[in-house]
């Protein structure tokens, strides 16, 4: 398969942080997925990013795209009610996180900070997300439902 070419963006904003994960997303197919290291307590909380998240899971929704994701065991409230329980996302709790939002895709890494000061930097590289991919797998495999 064809290298991307390695590149990094800066999003600022959450119509930023927005546009990054819809460049994730649409890059996948049908039955792919994308994993993610969940943001903070206190930015989940807010209002504004929770529609933009909403917004992103809409359009991996419509591309038939699913989800892992691993959560500091705070968040558990925050993403059952928020995010109940769908095929398409499952998500484990694990105290070991680093309150820092992290998506991972085929071929970019999102590292996010969504509050208050919202931006995002994109990391192209398919070499650099597999390894992010691996590293995720190993802590999936200790994390708990």
């Amino acid at each position: 398969p064809s290298e991307v070419q390695e590149s990094a963006h800066i999003y600022r904003g959450l119509a930023g942080l927005k546009a990054a994960h819809l460049r994730l997303i649409n890059e996948l197919k049908k039955d792919e997925e994308y994993l993610f290291f969940s943001v903070e307590k206190s930015v989940l909380e807010q209002e504004a990013v929770r529609r933009m998240f909403k917004n992103v899971h809409r359009r991996s929704d419509e591309l038939g795209v699913t989800a892992r994701g691993i959560s500091d065991p705070k968040l558990k409230k925050i993403f059952e009610k928020h995010l109940p329980s769908r095929k398409e996302y499952q998500i484990r709790y694990h105290n070991l996180t680093l309150n820092q939002g992290i998506t991972i895709g085929k071929n970019r890494i999102i590292i996010e900070t969504a509050h208050p000061d919202a931006f995002a930097v994109e990391i192209v590289s398919s070499k650099t997300a597999k390894s992010y991919r691996e590293f995720f797998n190993k802590l999936w495999k200790l994390a708990k439902n």
